[in-house]
């Protein structure tokens, strides 16, 4: 019968942090059975071709290191056992493993509101921060001085598009949870493997200040972050 392999680096992808340290392989098979353990590219080319002894228990295991892995790619796994009387058993595979020792550079960050100041008309109709990346990374948003967790689909975690953009949507008067001033932002981007890139931070102020004079009663001031009353005003919005 074929040996077993085990899933590896915890979920058969292999990322730079599991590439420049140790994975192991390993499985079961016929005791002291000699197994093959092969990677094989999607052109077929054989990347690396390994051996090793399973025990009187039927256990066997194989350490890689950075040096005994093949370069960045995907690749079909196998593992034949040969036993004693050189009978070879059928291969159990494990496809789609992917080596990636890159780690994802650093995002780019667009200017928040267009000039990364947010004023009340774009908190009341809301806008977006947005920039480029790796396409089909996870990017990752934190809000350093308020804490918020966006309110639109995916949260604070967005998918960077085949086209290598990205983009969060900050909804209607959602700007109010920053509060008036300065909002730290960071972004990172991981990839498909668990490679995170080095931190962007950008600050951009929320200066959505209202300096009312005047008949004020008609006027929506939802969006308003601070409202300062001056002695010419006459009358606010009832609610």
């Amino acid at each position: 019968s074929a040996p077993s392999l085990n899933t590896f680096a915890s979920d058969d992808l292999i990322n730079k942090a599991e590439h420049d340290a140790m994975i192991w392989l390993s499985g079961s098979s016929e005791v002291n059975a000699k197994l093959t353990i092969t990677f094989t590219d999607a052109a077929s080319n054989v990347d690396s071709t390994r051996f090793v002894r399973a025990d009187e228990f039927g256990n066997w295991s194989l350490a890689y290191s950075l040096e005994d892995l093949p370069s960045d790619d995907t690749y079909t796994v196998a593992v034949v056992a040969t036993d004693a009387a050189n009978n070879v058993s059928s291969a159990e595979s494990k496809t789609d493993v992917i080596i990636d020792s890159l780690v994802p550079n650093a995002v780019v960050i667009n200017s928040v509101a267009t000039n990364d100041i947010v004023d009340i008309t774009e908190n009341a109709a809301g806008f977006t921060i947005s920039g480029t990346g790796e396409a089909g990374a996870t990017v990752n948003i934190s809000f350093s001085g308020s804490g918020h967790t966006l309110a639109a689909t995916g949260g604070n975690a967005q998918t960077v598009s085949n086209s290598n953009t990205w983009s969060f949507t900050v909804g209607s008067e959602e700007a109010l949870n920053f509060s008036e001033g300065e909002e730290l932002i960071k972004v990172t981007q991981t990839d498909s493997v668990g490679n995170t890139s080095s931190v962007v931070t950008k600050l951009f102020n929320v200066n959505s200040t209202l300096i009312a004079s005047g008949d004020q009663s008609a006027k929506d001031l939802s969006a308003v972050t601070k409202l300062i009353l001056n002695g010419d005003l006459t009358a606010l919005p009832s609610t």
